[in-house]
Order: structure tokens, then sequence, then C-alpha cells
């Protein structure tokens, strides 16, 4: 498979290669290719997924979008579905940092990617970033924390 994309700068002094970010790239996209394609009616291709997947990438700087967390991009390509079976949520815990694609909205025409860790992703599921807002306000102002009161910037 030829490598089109470069690699990330911030990635560039760690044990991510070319080849292995290709490989994560690819992947991503085939995935949520294959998965807009049942949410929506305008066709994408995969490449299109790999251009608007790697800009979001570049665009981290490595961080989780939503929380600014410093992801650990060692762990892309390595999720095994027979050790996340077994281990259950602890597996899921231990891979909290875990860069992944998130759709800002998952049921716009036009896909929107943010990179965030997997806790975030699970957390914000198939939210909005204002609806997940809202309900966190929620959630923070029935536990009493006293943070729900403040206005966001």
């Amino acid at each position: 498979m030829p490598i089109k994309y470069e690699l990330p700068q911030f990635l560039e002094r760690t044990e991510i290669n070319r080849q292995k970010y290709a490989v994560w790239l690819e992947r991503k996209a085939r995935s949520h290719a294959r998965r807009d394609s049942r949410r929506r009616r305008k066709k994408i291709s995969t490449s299109d997924y790999k251009k608007f997947i790697h800009e979001a990438v570049l665009n981290s700087n490595g961080l989780d979008f939503y929380t600014r967390e410093r992801l650990d991009w060692p762990l892309i390509g390595d999720y095994d579905n027979d050790r996340a079976e077994k281990e259950g949520i602890k597996y899921r815990r231990d891979l909290a940092l875990l860069p992944t694609v998130d759709h800002e909205d998952p049921v716009a025409q036009e896909p929107v990617f943010r990179i965030c860790g997997m806790q975030t992703n699970d957390c914000k599921s198939n939210l909005t970033v204002g609806q997940l807002k809202e309900f966190c306000k929620k959630f923070l102002k029935a536990q009493g924390d006293e943070c729900a009161y403040r206005s966001s910037p």
C-alpha cells in the first residue's frame, strides 16, 4: 500500500512509523465510510475519509480535542477484540487514552472528525458537542458539583 500521508510531526519522535500510521488511517477511514454509508444518503469515498481523518489528526497535535489530554498514540492499531471480550470494562479503561475518531455531529451530511481518547468517545457516544455539554451540566448539578453552576467560556 503506497503511503500518501506524512507522519504527523508530533509522532516523529515516537515508536509510531509512517507504515503503522498509514495502516491505522486506512482502517479508520474504511470503518467510518462503511458505518456512515448506513447513516447518510451522500456517498463519500474512503480516500476522502482518509483526508478528513488525517486533517483531524494534524489539528489535534496529539491531544484529545474535547479534554486536551495527551493521547497515547503508540496504542494505535493495537486494540484486540478478543482481549476486550475477555477483560471487558477493565480493558477499555486501560485504553482510555487510545486515539479514536469521533464524529463531531453524528448525523451531519458532511462528516467533521475530531480525535479523542476512547473514554471521551465512549462518553460522547452519539451526542453532538452541545448535547454532551447539556448532559454534563445536568449530571454535575445532580451530583451537587458547584462547577455545574459556572457559565462556560
